[in-house]
């Protein structure tokens, strides 16, 4: 079991299973199996979060979204599988930063959006990834 239960990372860059500039070596494996395996490359992990029930949440921004780019979060178990992976965005290019595990079973996902200004994208997701709530400040 890892130390602590928040990793935020230095920019991790994905491209073609290869990663860059991570802060946290125990992680290395973890990202690339649940990130890379979705779409193969062009993906940003920025923070990982074990989670109450020994799995991950791994948040970042993927080029494959709606404005460009898009919030990217991937759930994974205890040992880096898979469970589900989701997009949230909008037109506008958003990247996530940072999660933390809400008293509901749900998530909080802080990152921002840039339009004219960049602004703070505020995010509530379900235990399964389904968008609550999002505001931007």
């Amino acid at each position: 079991m890892l130390e602590h239960r928040f990793y935020p990372f230095c920019q991790i860059q994905m491209k073609k299973s290869i990663l860059f500039s991570i802060c946290k070596a125990s992680i290395i494996v973890l990202l690339h199996l649940s990130v890379t395996q979705v779409h193969g490359g062009g993906d940003d992990g920025n923070a990982v979060l074990q989670i109450s029930d020994g799995g991950y949440l791994i948040v970042g921004s993927t080029s494959y979204g709606a404005g460009g780019s898009d919030i990217y979060v991937v759930r994974t178990d205890s040992i880096g599988n898979k469970i589900w992976s989701k997009t949230i965005g909008q037109v506008s290019p958003d990247y996530g930063y940072a999660v933390a595990e809400s008293g509901d079973g749900g998530f909080v996902i802080v990152g921002n959006t840039i339009g004219l200004l960049t602004d703070v994208y505020l995010i509530k997701i379900d235990s399964m990834g389904n968008l609550l709530w999002s505001k931007t400040l």
